[in-house]
């Protein structure tokens, strides 16, 4: 955002300076004892323990852990997907994308050290508390998809990017981000970073797979195109995606036969290898995990043998290792009668750690038993160097029993491990009303998080239209009133030194809206630098209407004798004489507790051709702000060219 500058509306740059029900994240520093070695050194000033670990052969201490922060309560908040991740290692510190307690919003959060607390930074991800995400963080851009379960557009597949400003000390989104890719939901899309800044979902379609990407760290994605894969009879039954320096790895496998393929695509070009696995055939999950650098490929598949069956031993879960060159190795990690559940793969420089969700031991079903409860599950770990991936028999090193004293769900991890971030575990339950950390080797965040001073912001729209193509339409969230189809046209217009969306007039013109997050504030204030073209309508341009569910909040107007105002419930206000087709900047400032908007107008030298302060709203409603709309004046020739606009809160 362009600061500093009465006459210019702020513009931010994305700078280059750098739910779920459960939620695991498992990270190991270099150099310290796997985690399945239960002499490893503890944790000094552990944080109050939240969790509850019975005698037995795995565990017999809980560990440290960091509590909270709290969950919202009042949400049933959906369970995760395996191959997702929330958390991610950056410049000396933890982050998350975890839920406001209160309202669900996913906003990122800093983990402050090994004692805690999660520290909430007031960076926006996405208002929908319902929302399955995926992060990926390449060590410059922090990309994250959004996406509901259900087929229609609330619930669409969003990519938002983020930078990190060393100078601001917090991250920063990109401009004209989030952007919707599809207008349903895609629960089972995945993401990965490579490299160059290219950012790839990936997502299931009958029984193949459709891949979208960027123009490198541009925001233009393609289309949906087919990741060239022979599936055979039966399809696609599990896939995963994971970027491997430059190049993009998709990782399925086959519903009819015993093979996984990994596909690997390097510049424009896919190749194909394939891996066989007894056992694999059929719908399930695959997690691909590999470290930075030149390490093999590790694949972990459950595989069809029925878990939890007394005396079992048929392999219930497989490794393989797959290197550059030379022949694969599968290597057994748990058996069916360990009874793992939702299992999830993390490579640590040469060492592979599984993570799951076993049963309580017998001696937790007593001691819980005696409580009147039903004994919680257990988050555990199985190790084994990927040289020679031979896991020890059991259901590995407990880790976490319970959160509240309820069952866990699916661990997840990071996308990548770093070699200097240490061990630790987020996690809940259902039922449970926080989060809990287990932490290992943790140190203390290299960043001063604290709270949000009462002036901090949050930006809910930053769009400048600089990343579309000129002559294409405009992006998918700007669309005219109750419809769907994108309206308005990039293009490059001579008052601006960028690219601009311009909204035609005509006979009958069309309002071009932009949605509005939806979130609890004290003031939001909305901000767009635009124009009128030099033809004369035969009614006012709406320059800036704010709407809420009631209807029209407040509205900026060019009237057709080309002066600037204000609407209001008593007719039209207007000030001075804008110069045809001159650069405006429009302010809309709306106080949510006194249902009152400012209003200003002015040219980008800073001249205020029109100006009121504590205007009532033209709808109160319920306080609700929910879209910003422009429109042109009617009649041959009109149009009002918007080259920004910003709206925050707080």
């Amino acid at each position: 955002m362009r600061d500093g500058h009465r006459g210019r509306v702020v513009r931010s740059r994305l700078r280059r300076l750098g739910t779920a029900a459960a939620l695991v994240v498992v990270a190991l520093a270099t150099g310290r004892a796997a985690v399945d070695d239960a002499t490893a050194d503890p944790i000094p000033g552990a944080a109050r323990s939240v969790a509850t670990t019975g005698a037995g052969p795995d565990a017999t201490v809980p560990p440290p852990l960091v509590d909270g922060p709290d969950r919202p309560v009042d949400r049933d908040l959906p369970t995760e997907e395996g191959g997702t991740h929330r958390t991610w290692f950056a410049v000396g510190t933890w982050w998350a994308v975890l839920p406001d307690p209160a309202t669900g919003v996913q906003r990122i959060w800093g983990l402050s050290g090994p004692d805690g607390p999660w520290v909430d930074t007031g960076t926006l991800v996405d208002e929908r508390p319902d929302v399955l995400l995926d992060t990926a963080w390449d060590g410059e851009d922090l990309v994250v998809v959004a996406t509901g379960r259900r087929a229609y557009r609330g619930h669409a597949l969003r990519v938002h990017r983020f930078g990190w400003s060393a100078e601001a000390g917090e991250w920063v989104p990109a401009a004209d981000h989030p952007i919707e890719l599809t207008t349903e939901g895609e629960p089972l899309a995945r993401s990965a970073v490579t490299a160059d800044g290219t950012a790839w979902v990936v997502r299931p379609r009958g029984p193949l797979l459709e891949i979208a990407r960027t123009a490198g760290r541009a925001a233009r994605w393609s289309g949906w195109a087919p990741v060239p894969t022979e599936a055979g009879e039966g399809g696609v039954g599990g896939f995963d995606v994971l970027a491997d320096g430059d190049d993009l790895l998709v990782v399925w496998r086959r519903r009819a036969a015993d093979t996984i393929v990994v596909e690997r695509r390097r510049g424009d070009t896919w190749t194909s290898t394939e891996v066989a696995m007894p056992g694999v055939a059929g719908i399930g999950p695959v997690d691909a995990a590999m470290a930075p650098g030149d390490g093999p490929l590790a694949l972990l598949v459950p595989t069809t043998a029925a878990q939890g069956a007394a005396g079992d031993q048929a392999p219930a879960l497989l490794l393989a290792v797959v290197p550059a060159t030379g022949a694969p190795t599968v290597a057994v990690v748990a058996r069916a009668t360990d009874a793992l559940a939702r299992p999830a793969l993390l490579v640590a420089g040469a060492t592979a750690h599984v993570v799951a969700i076993a049963p309580p031991t017998d001696d937790e079903v007593v001691t819980w038993y005696g409580r009147g409860r039903a004994a919680p599950t257990a988050l555990v770990v199985k190790s084994a160097p990927l040289a020679d991936p031979l896991f020890g028999p059991g259901t590995g090193r407990r880790v976490m029993s319970g959160v509240d004293g309820t069952a866990l769900a699916r661990p997840l991890l990071p996308a990548v491990v770093p070699v200097d971030g240490g061990v630790l575990a987020v996690a809940t339950g259902r039922d449970a009303t926080r989060w809990a950390t287990w932490v290992e080797g943790v140190a203390p965040s290299a960043q001063a998080l604290g709270p949000r001073g009462p002036d901090a912001v949050t930006v809910l729209v930053d769009d400048t239209f600089d990343s579309l193509p000129v002559g294409g339409p405009g992006p998918t969230a700007w669309a005219p009133e109750d419809a769907d189809p994108p309206v308005g046209l990039v293009v490059e217009d001579p008052a601006y030194p960028t690219r601009a969306l311009r909204v035609a007039g005509g006979s009958d013109p069309v309002a071009a809206c932009r949605p509005i997050p939806d979130l609890p504030a004290t003031v939001v204030t909305v901000e767009a630098a635009l124009r009128a073209s030099r033809a004369t309508g035969s009614a006012d341009a709406r320059l800036l209407t704010v709407r809420g569910a009631g209807g029209s909040i407040a509205s900026v107007r060019l009237s057709r004798l080309g002066l600037a105002g204000w609407s209001t419930s008593h007719g039209r206000v207007t000030g001075l004489a804008v110069p045809p087709g001159a650069p405006l900047v429009a302010t809309v400032r709306l106080d949510v507790a006194a249902r009152t908007a400012d209003v200003e107008v002015r040219l980008t030298d800073g001249t205020v051709l029109a100006a009121t302060t504590g205007l009532p709203w033209l709808t109160s409603g319920d306080g609700t702000i929910d879209e910003l709309c422009v429109r042109a004046a009617p009649g041959e020739g009109t149009a009002v060219v918007v080259d920004a606009v910003r709206v925050t809160l707080r």
